[in-house]
């Protein structure tokens, strides 16, 4: 797996936004697919996402907008 830094990585590390969450892991262009899971795997299903993680325009738990992408 591989991650892009972009200037965005940048600006939420810094909480130049003012609403970044610490700890914060930048690299939101980080991806990868679920192409097949083990026996023991419980939590994760293949080719299946049900949540936005730090989107465009996602919401955060308390209501606000992202800024991330």
């Amino acid at each position: 797996m591989y991650c892009g830094v972009c200037h965005t990585d940048v600006h939420y590390a810094r909480n130049d936004w003012g609403v970044t969450m610490y700890p914060v892991v930048p690299g939101h262009e980080i991806t990868g697919i679920i192409t097949k899971v083990g026996s023991d795997v419980k939590e994760f299903e293949e080719n299946y996402c049900d949540e936005l993680h730090a989107t465009y325009n996602g919401v955060f738990w308390d209501g606000t907008i992202t800024y991330d992408g």
